[in-house]
């Protein structure tokens, strides 16, 4: 072999072997900003894009991007940590920015951790558990017991106050809050302000049982008097939620109710929802098929709620994973919303984490 082949060959080699070990590096993980003297800075931006076919605009398709979420986390020392999640995103076509959490905490142990800012309140578990990334969830768009606020949500799914949780036993966890409650009108998450008195409660308990990996029950009760626009109202609130997300499985159900008194007489206003969802990923595919079931009715002469409809449907979808941090989902909606005809939804997205 000449000494031109040899040096061609070597360098052909080389090109093969660093090819090899780069397609062996792993997923790129959350940003880390960190110095000896300096907390540790973890950074972790959700984003989505979506084409949506309706048949009520009689099947014409459009492209979409969702909210951009940007999650960041701090470890300030041995027992300090804090949070934040600021979302952006579309609202008519125009930008719209939202500082969906923020959080400094303290932790004693596991038996002890109180946080201080706003927070998505434990009234809906979905909330808690997959918060606002869409990568986090299975299906495209969340239940709609789960909506926030401003997207036509009954429930004060966001809470602006101090919260004390931890272990206390084998499986069993505890919480409790005090904090801002509702504002004059449903999407008025009362952050700088409370408009009257009285606090807002909150408080669960959980149980994980050691003896079944990936099971998680809880209870949640929430308390608040609303300085509504059309009097003050007395509100109550309580929800049981099931998961089991192990293996292959996820399997997730929440019901909930909500009742609304008024100050003076006997009326009682009581809305209520629920929602079932079962995905199962074929093994060595990262391919999970899934189906959701929901249902949710508001009371009719609500006066607070006044404006929010009822929804009921169902979807079956498909998610497929290409990538640690990448998910494809594609399904079909059959919505019914109010008192207008069900419809037909079909949608893909994009949705990643990076």
């Amino acid at each position: 072999m000449t000494r031109g082949r040899a040096r061609i060959l070597g360098a052909a080699l080389l090109a093969a072997w660093a090819t090899a070990a780069a397609a062996q590096e792993p997923a790129p993980s959350p940003v880390v900003m960190a110095a000896p003297d300096r907390p540790t800075v973890r950074i972790l931006p959700f984003g989505n894009a979506d084409v949506t076919s309706r048949s009520e605009d009689s099947g014409h398709g459009g492209f979409s991007i969702g909210p951009f979420d940007l999650y960041v986390t701090s470890r300030l020392s041995e027992h300090w940590s804090a949070l934040g999640e600021l979302v952006f995103e579309n609202d008519d076509n125009e930008l719209a920015t939202d500082l969906e959490r923020f959080l400094v905490g303290w932790q004693a142990s596991d038996h002890l951790r109180l946080r201080l800012g706003r927070e998505h309140n434990p009234i809906v578990r979905w909330n808690t558990a997959l918060h606002h990334g869409l990568y986090m969830q299975t299906p495209i768009e969340r239940p709609a017991m789960a909506r926030f606020e401003d997207d036509g949500g009954p429930w004060p799914v966001h809470f602006v106050g101090l919260f004390a949780d931890g272990m206390a036993g084998p499986g069993l966890r505890y919480g409790a809050g005090i904090g801002n409650g509702r504002g004059a009108i449903p999407d008025e998450v009362q952050v700088t302000f409370d408009r009257n008195g009285p606090k807002a409660l909150v408080g669960w308990l959980g149980w994980s049982p050691p003896t079944v990996v990936g099971l998680e029950l809880d209870l949640t009760g929430y308390g608040d008097r609303i300085p509504a626009d059309s009097g003050e109202l007395r509100e109550r609130a309580w929800t049981a939620s099931a998961s089991y997300v192990s293996g292959h499985w996820e399997l997730r159900g929440e019901y909930g109710r909500i009742e609304h008194r008024p100050n003076q007489g006997d009326l009682r206003f009581r809305t209520s929802g629920w929602y079932a969802l079962a995905g199962y990923e074929i093994p060595r595919t990262a391919v999970k098929p899934y189906v959701l079931l929901e249902k949710m009715t508001v009371a009719a002469d609500d006066p607070f709620l006044a404006g929010i409809p009822d929804r009921e449907g169902w979807v079956i979808g498909v998610r497929w994973d290409p990538d640690p941090r990448a998910a494809l989902k594609a399904e079909v909606t059959s919505p019914r919303i109010g008192d207008a005809e069900r419809h037909t939804i079909v949608r893909a997205q994009l949705a990643v984490a990076f």
